[in-house]
């Protein structure tokens, strides 16, 4: 069996700060690729590890755009947060469960799917990773949780698993992770982990991400091909002078909440008095004084 892994797709119809091309069409155009790809390459199955909408509130459009282009395919997915609503794990009422229910694509849980001795098992965001119920399958999980490889992705991050910890702990033969949104790929004692990150570069701190899906074969040779998502040159997609204006903005606020956070005990920065001060100062009309003292209380 054949199973293409991709990334967080994030389909939304906005574009992210700084994209500055057609994003919608670029994301169309990414998707239809992907599935392309998978029959290209004659993938038995397409797993998508979450985050498959950037929002519950996706329009009825989105909805109707993917389950146009899912048809025809054996999808797998499992609900990342941003297809949750408000983080809870009931997806009647959400995008993802609409796909569901129209019958495009298969929501993996505890229970396992199971299509020529591959078992596929799902951890949606939030969900505990479930145990294996046929160690002589090959096992697939697909888990929308933060993994990373190696170090921190920044200091003091907190609520993450090491790749190589959760190849260890849970036994399975391939894991698709999701919501990291880096690519990159773990391997031990024979098993995968397979992250490739964002379908899209969201924002410019992705710009120098490389998204790729990747082909695992569980059958004949074992083999394992990443293959790059053609994309653009991030200059000709984010507007990189906005995004420096913008940092620079944010770096200015943060001075003044420093200078703020210095600003000792007995300085006077009560809002209610410098005001008045204000008023009496600049010879405010009395009138005038009144209403700004009602509108104060």
């Amino acid at each position: 069996m054949k199973i293409l892994c991709a990334g967080d797709l994030h389909a939304r119809e906005r574009a992210p700060r700084n994209r500055v091309d057609n994003f919608y069409m670029t994301m169309i155009g990414k998707l239809h690729w992907i599935l392309a790809t998978a029959r290209k390459v004659a993938a038995d199955v397409v797993v998508f590890p979450g985050d498959v909408f950037d929002s519950f509130r996706a329009s009825d459009s989105l909805k109707r755009v993917l389950i146009l282009h899912f048809m025809g395919t054996d999808v797998f997915c499992v609900a990342g947060q941003h297809d949750q609503r408000r983080h809870t794990q009931d997806l009647s009422n959400t995008p993802l469960g609409v796909l569901e229910a129209s019958g495009v694509v298969r929501i993996l849980n505890q229970r396992p799917e199971v299509l020529s001795r591959c078992a596929f098992y799902g951890a949606s965001w939030g969900e505990e990773v479930p145990r294996i119920e046929h160690g002589d399958y090959f096992n697939v999980l697909a888990i929308h949780r933060m993994i990373i490889k190696g170090r921190q992705l920044w200091p003091g991050q907190e609520g993450y698993i090491a790749a190589k910890n959760l190849l260890r702990r849970t036994g399975f033969d391939l894991i698709v992770s999701g919501d990291n949104h880096q690519f990159f790929q773990e391997e031990l004692y024979g098993r995968r982990l397979v992250n490739c990150g964002s379908v899209m570069r969201q924002s410019i701190d992705q710009w120098d991400h490389e998204p790729a899906v990747v082909v695992v074969d569980t059958g004949g040779d074992g083999s394992v091909e990443a293959i790059p998502i053609p994309i653009v040159p991030s200059e000709r997609v984010f507007d990189l002078a906005r995004s420096s204006e913008e940092k620079a903005k944010s770096e200015d606020l943060e001075r003044y909440v420093d200078a703020l956070a210095d600003v000792s005990e007995h300085e006077d920065l009560n809002f209610v008095r410098f005001l008045t001060s204000y008023m009496v100062a600049n010879g405010v009309e009395g009138p005038v004084q009144e209403v700004i003292r009602e509108a104060m209380r």
